[in-house]
């Protein structure tokens, strides 16, 4: 009886096949950690000069309540108080514009505003306008400042305060 038998070149036996398996899957998985750390490290760069293609929005500055108050001076500035209406009502940065970030729709009008101006963002004492602030940086806006301390630094400082008048309630007739 001549039985011919297949025989593979090299010989394998399932040891050795399980050793290649476990090479080639180590060698995918290094593969894929290098295409990510190059993905995450040059993210956004040229490939040829190691320039940005896109224009990146200048950071979030944190600035003090005297270099807030020297900034609200530019005329192209919009401040804007992302407290509770009512806690804006209590007093303000004179001539603050009032979206509550806690508002559903905080981020649709945040989102709905001129991205040009220069954005001075405050609140109570600075971490709401922080998240405020990084939200608007998302939408793409190019020059926001938030207000380190929020407006206790600002009403601490001595500056100037508005408040609105509360509204009486009418007469009968």
């Amino acid at each position: 009886m001549n039985q011919s038998r297949q025989r593979s070149f090299p010989p394998s036996s399932p040891a050795s096949n399980s050793r290649r398996i476990g090479f080639l899957r180590t060698l995918l998985l290094g593969a894929l950690a290098l295409w990510c750390v190059k993905t995450f490290l040059f993210a956004g760069e040229s490939p040829t000069s190691g320039e940005s293609r896109k224009t990146k929005p200048e950071p979030i500055r944190d600035v003090s309540a005297e270099e807030f108050d020297r900034l609200r001076t530019n005329r192209t500035s919009v401040i804007l108080d992302v407290r509770s209406t009512r806690e804006y009502a209590l007093g303000h940065v004179p001539g603050a514009v009032n979206i509550d970030c806690y508002e559903k729709d905080f981020v649709e009008k945040l989102a709905a505003l001129d991205k040009s101006p220069t954005y001075l963002v405050n609140c109570g004492a600075g971490a709401q306008s922080a998240g405020a602030c990084e939200k608007m940086v998302k939408l793409k806006f190019r020059h926001v400042y938030n207000l380190q301390g929020g407006y206790r630094a600002w009403a601490e400082a001595g500056k100037p305060v508005q408040k609105v008048k509360p509204e009486t309630p009418r007469e009968k007739e």
